[in-house]
This record gives structure tokens, sequence and C-alpha cells, in this order.
């Protein structure tokens, strides 16, 4: 936050502006591995600057063994996007 001299002479914050890029991204890992959409999704960042990148309703499956099922116990690659769908 910075201070500048009002008209009174004494220090007022001021109000840094943000700004905010918000996307409803339903396939968000699908559109990551497409490398054209990756290229756009990157080419906008790049082009707006946002200070804050928000991004909804995403649901990520982690990367597991082919054929691998919710909940069947076999270990997951959490740090990395499955490429599988259901």
């Amino acid at each position: 936050e910075k201070k500048e001299k009002g008209a009174s002479g004494t220090s007022a914050p001021t109000k840094s502006i943000l700004k905010l890029a918000s996307w409803n991204a339903n396939g968000f890992g699908t559109r990551l591995i497409n490398q054209q959409d990756r290229s756009a999704f990157v080419s906008f960042l790049r082009r707006e600057d946002p200070d804050v990148i928000c991004i909804q309703e995403v649901n990520l499956p982690a990367e597991g063994p082919p054929g691998c099922k919710r909940n069947d116990g076999r270990p997951r690659k959490r740090n990395r996007i499955g490429t599988q769908t259901k």
C-alpha cells in the first residue's frame, strides 16, 4: 500500500488496482494437454498480464495406471494430470 500526500498535507493510503482473470474451465486438464488450447491460454495470460488468475470448477484426475478406477486402491501420481477420461 502506497501513501500519498492529500490536500491537507497528511499521508493517506492509496489503493492498488489488481487485474483479475476468471475462467470457468470445464475440462481444464484436457485443455492443458491440447497444444492449441494451451497455446491460446498462455497467449491470453501474456497479453492480459493478470495479477490474479481464478480457475473454477476444475476436476483434474490424478494420473494412474491404465484402466484404474476411482477408489480401487491403486497408487496415483498426484503431481501429474491424468490424460484418460471416464
